[in-house]
């Protein structure tokens, strides 16, 4: 009975930290796990490591998104700070999604054509991506914020090449209220 106790306490340790995968549980959930020594990628809904701080989703149009938890990438170390090179191992051009202001992490960044629901994302085990965005940066890229899920609720447009914060105003997506996007 007492190592029972004390394996389950060491494997919520280890799940805890993000030692261990969380592949058999993706794969109940329809998610495709495929983990490398610092990275784990996801296809579908996001439930990687306990804990990821900089995200990448790829938007593949009308097939189903994939994302990698970029934490321990070794870009992180070699990118320069600026209005389009941020302290991030994401690429300068994706669309980067903040949950602090000012363009601070925990970040997801997105790249590639397509939808995306919030709540499919996740930073930690307790909180997804759905309404905790508070600045942008868009990259490359166009489209439309959305304060509901699935395009609904109040549309705000962004264009290539402009960052700022989530604000209320009219039609204008306000602070921790993202709920889906597109990018053309």
């Amino acid at each position: 009975m007492k190592r029972l106790w004390v394996v389950s306490i060491l494997t919520g340790l280890a799940l805890a930290s993000g030692m261990v995968t969380t592949a058999p549980l993706a794969a109940a959930h329809g998610v495709t796990a495929i983990a490398s020594p610092s990275q784990i990628e996801y296809v579908g809904r996001y439930t990687g490591p306990a804990t990821c701080r900089v995200l990448r989703v790829h938007l593949n149009g009308t097939q189903p998104n994939t994302g990698i938890c970029l934490d321990d990438s070794q870009e992180r170390a070699t990118r320069s700070v600026g209005p389009y090179f941020n302290d991030n191992p994401c690429q300068s051009g994706d669309l980067h999604i903040y949950a602090n202001a000012g363009l601070t992490t925990p970040i997801i960044c997105f790249y590639g054509s397509g939808s995306v629901n919030m709540a499919d994302w996740r930073m930690n085990p307790f909180q997804d991506w759905n309404n905790v965005a508070s600045s942008w940066l868009s990259g490359w890229w166009s489209g439309d914020f959305y304060s509901y899920p699935n395009l609904g609720g109040t549309k705000q447009h962004f264009i290539s090449g402009y960052a700022d914060n989530f604000s209320c105003g009219t039609n204008r997506v306000c602070n921790d209220d993202l709920s889906s996007f597109e990018i053309h």
